[in-house]
């Protein structure tokens, strides 16, 4: 605890933060991390499952967006999930577009130091869709209309796919098949716990395992 104390205190050195995910408190996400307290913080990477199930993002309020510490430079959003389920295209979706312009328009608004955004994200080569759109069109219309005009930059994983390839890989599945997956996705995320897996972060383990201070 000393330790951590250490860096709350103004004379401290640059620190880096990486979290991965914890339980979240029966799903309230008001304290994500509130990262105002470490002021010279210039690096943050919180878990997307941190912030709930798919399809339950809440949208940014005052409270979250305290992870936007003064000195943070870059802020990164993973949605690694290790052995814990499959990474779905569909879990980067309007909810999460909507949550990175709140978060940029948030940066913008205040004139923090924040200059790049950093998102990693794998979808599993199968399981798109076309009603689910190209998602790194998503990520590039949040850079193009909003972040790169005021000075942030936002850095994403390699698409998977090109946008040529992916229509053409949908134009070669019959319609039967992607009606199936979207309805399968549907009843999935209106259930408590989608597909019937362990919630993120809700496992055991030492947390020292989830977190690195550097």
């Amino acid at each position: 605890m000393e330790r951590i104390a250490s860096y709350t205190r103004p004379e401290s050195s640059p620190l880096s933060i990486d979290i991965g995910y914890l339980s979240r408190n029966d799903g309230e996400d008001k304290h994500i991390f509130d990262a105002t307290i470490f002021p010279n913080l210039e690096s943050l990477t919180l878990s997307r499952w941190q912030m709930g199930f798919p399809s339950e993002l809440k949208p940014l309020t005052v409270e979250t967006a305290k992870l936007l510490g003064p000195e943070l430079k870059l802020f990164g959003w993973s949605f690694s999930i290790y052995d814990q389920h499959s990474k779905s295209w569909n879990d980067f979706g309007e909810k999460e577009e909507e949550w990175m312009e709140q978060l940029g328009k948030h940066a913008i608004a205040c004139k923090g130091a924040l200059k790049i955004v950093q998102i990693d994200f794998c979808p599993d080569n199968y399981g798109e869709t076309e009603s689910g759109g190209y998602l790194w069109d998503r990520m590039d219309n949040v850079q193009d209309h909003l972040l790169r005009p005021n000075g942030i930059d936002l850095v994403y994983s390699a698409p998977l796919l090109s946008k040529d390839d992916w229509l053409n890989r949908l134009a070669k599945v019959p319609i039967p098949f992607v009606s199936t997956l979207v309805e399968y996705r549907e009843e999935s995320e209106s259930e408590v716990e989608p597909w019937g897996i362990t919630p993120p972060g809700v496992h055991g383990g030492d947390i020292r395992d989830c977190f690195t201070l550097s």
